[in-house]
């Protein structure tokens, strides 16, 4: 079922929710050096980045159960220049609902796709009960990745997953785990438009990574890796190109392949090293090797993925463990509670505004058109550097 809804934002509410810091901006501090750079000490900028920031409210409504305990809550699955997809997740404890890590229940019961501008949006039913973290906008409806429970196993709980386009009429089955033998959620997103999904799973010579991308045909492959494992957590998108850390599963040692592509194969392969945590942006994968001891650094090195850039890497107090493009000369990182800008030409790293009681992000999305989304807590933000 298809629902059309109008999400009305007042004007106190949108200026409230705009911040402007009194500190100086980087281009008043290269006035009044003469157009140098502002000083940096170990690769960090001392200088507070400016931020305009607007909250992104779900489209739908807070509900809460007769304790006023909220029983819905907003997953963001997908963010672009104009369009938001949110995923609504309820709480109970039906016989159809999954257990989480905390003892809760959970089920995705419905998708919306948001106009950012407007606030307007389109909802869609989940037919069944699942959980839902991957969607996408695609042609006229959505596509999407669900858990599906599957009911024949007796003593334990195990999940398969499908990949489902939804028009709003009804939901088709595109991709499921039957080809690939099972294993976790594929990671989805959109690359110039083009469905693309990594799945981790084995088949008869055992584990293997299949890069997939959706045409109007089907599902189509673009690159298999025989002996490879990866998670949705190890694979990252701008917009443009994926990344991937695919780890070898002949291997004790944990290194394996960073390799990064856009919709028609690859273009770039970096072998035997894989790091705490990836991200891409434009001509870079970025990559965060984590300090092990207090004699080791934290570093991000930036990786170039063309021939006419050249690898560097910048010390850091605390390791990065989430990144968002920009624009493709900054990247938005995401460290212990704070967040910082990576101006990639300059080689620096520059600390962000954030709101007042800012208590860390779970995750940063690029929004294709020089800002992004970060969460903290249950609320949504969207960040647009200065």
């Amino acid at each position: 079922m298809k629902k059309r809804f109008m999400i009305l934002v007042t004007a106190a509410v949108a200026a409230a929710m705009s911040f402007a810091l009194t500190a100086c901006s980087q281009n008043e501090v290269s006035e009044e050096d003469g157009d140098s750079l502002p000083e940096t000490e170990n690769g960090i900028n001392a200088e507070i980045r400016e931020m305009n920031i607007t909250e992104l409210d779900p489209p739908f409504y807070d509900i809460k159960d007769r304790d006023g305990v909220s029983v819905n809550g907003a997953f963001l699955c997908y963010a672009s220049e104009n369009t938001a997809v949110f995923a609504e997740t309820r709480y109970d404890e039906s016989e159809y609902s999954i257990p989480n890590d905390q003892n809760k229940f959970w089920w995705t019961s419905s998708i919306y796709v948001m106009d950012i501008g407007s606030g307007e949006a389109v909802s869609y039913t989940v037919n069944r009960p699942n959980d839902v973290d991957c969607a996408v906008p695609y042609k006229d409806g959505i596509l999407y990745v669900a858990d599906v429970l599957n009911d024949e196993e007796t003593d334990s709980v195990s999940y398969d997953w499908q990949l489902l386009y939804n028009d709003g009429e009804k939901e088709e089955i595109v991709d499921s785990n039957l080809n690939y033998g099972g294993g976790p959620k594929p990671f989805l997103t959109l690359l110039n438009g083009t469905p693309v999904y990594v799945v981790s799973g084995s088949d008869s010579a055992g584990a293997v990574v299949s890069l997939m991308k959706l045409t109007e045909s089907g599902p189509e492959i673009i690159q298999l890796f025989g002996e490879y494992w990866t998670s949705a957590e190890n694979n990252k998108s701008d917009g443009k190109h994926i990344v991937m850390q695919l780890y070898n599963n002949s291997r004790d040692d944990g290194t394996g392949i960073i390799t990064a592509y856009d919709e028609n194969g690859v273009v770039f392969e970096y072998y035997n090293q894989c790091f705490s945590a990836i991200g891409i942006n434009g001509d870079y994968v970025l990559a965060t090797n984590a300090a092990q001891s207090d004699t080791e650094k934290n570093t991000v090195t930036a990786i170039p993925i063309v021939k006419n850039k050249e690898e560097f890497t910048i010390e850091t107090e605390h390791p990065m463990w989430h990144y968002a493009r920009v624009t493709d000369g900054l990247t938005a990182m995401y460290s212990d509670s704070s967040l910082y800008i990576m101006d990639m030409e300059n080689r620096f790293v520059q600390p962000c505004q954030t709101p007042e009681g800012f208590g860390g992000a779970k995750y940063l999305m690029p929004m294709s058109d020089g800002r992004f989304v970060f969460n903290e807590g249950n609320g949504y933000f969207i960040m647009n550097p200065q």
